[in-house]
């Protein structure tokens, strides 16, 4: 999450999951008596819960437990997310950003929120966000709305629940030529809305594009746009630069 010690406590559930292959799912849960926004500061604290279902051994339920005791999932979030938008879980942590799933009070509709926190985060996020702010395409995902505050962005974007590419292929084990042919077909249009404007993505691969929804009729988008180059009018017009 958003400190070293929070990341480390995700990832020791992430151990009792992988080990145990059972389900743990993270909640949040908004408690009026971490409001902090009466004392003059304009965001929400929330407390994330780890929650265990009914397959989980006691061994792993005592050390859920006690991380919930312990509380260290507190988080703080911009009135304005919270006002818009109900936070529902943690579902990725990076380096200087977290994902957590929310929904629209409004419309319910689920979105995806990455937080984008400390000043290194913001310059490592700041290229992918001018990227995005830029591309209006199906085959890519798409970014709804930012959130900037002091010290954290918020990039609101559409949450894409099919799994990834790489996995797809893991799962059915080969493609058909038609199923191929569909795939590279979407990929190439979302290639062809970045070229147009004159961006290289530079680290196209399996793991970074994503289904919309787990169905058969899903389309593919494009993700993660760290490594991308937009080109201006002064860059030579070869890329020389190694990534990926």
């Amino acid at each position: 999450m958003g400190c070293l010690e929070s990341k480390k406590l995700v990832e020791n559930v992430s151990n009792i999951t992988n080990k145990e292959g059972h389900h743990i799912e993270e909640v949040f849960r908004y408690d009026k008596s971490l409001d902090v926004s009466r004392f003059g500061s304009s965001e929400k604290e929330i407390q994330c819960d780890l929650k265990f279902n009914s397959g989980t051994n006691a061994a792993d339920k005592t050390k859920i437990e006690k991380l919930n005791k312990t509380n260290k999932f507190k988080t703080k979030y911009d009135n304005r997310i919270t006002a818009k938008y109900d936070i529902k879980a943690l579902i990725g942590t990076g380096t200087f950003s977290k994902v957590v799933r929310v929904e629209n009070r409004l419309t319910k509709q689920p979105y995806a929120i990455k937080i984008i926190e400390s000043k290194e985060g913001k310059e490592a996020f700041e290229a992918e966000l001018a990227i995005l702010r830029r591309v209006k395409c199906s085959y890519i995902i798409q970014l709804i709305e930012v959130f900037e505050s002091v010290d954290k962005i918020y990039m609101v974007m559409e949450l894409a629940t099919g799994g990834d590419l790489f996995d797809k292929i893991i799962t059915l084990g080969t493609f058909c030529e038609n199923d191929a042919a569909k795939v590279l077909k979407m990929v190439l249009e979302g290639v062809k809305c970045l070229h147009t404007l004159g961006i290289t993505h530079r680290d196209l691969k399996p793991d970074n594009l994503l289904y919309y929804h787990p169905g058969t009729d899903s389309r593919l988008m494009i993700t993660d746009f760290g490594l991308a180059h937009t080109r201006r009018l002064c860059d030579f017009l070869f890329l020389t630069s190694v990534c990926g």
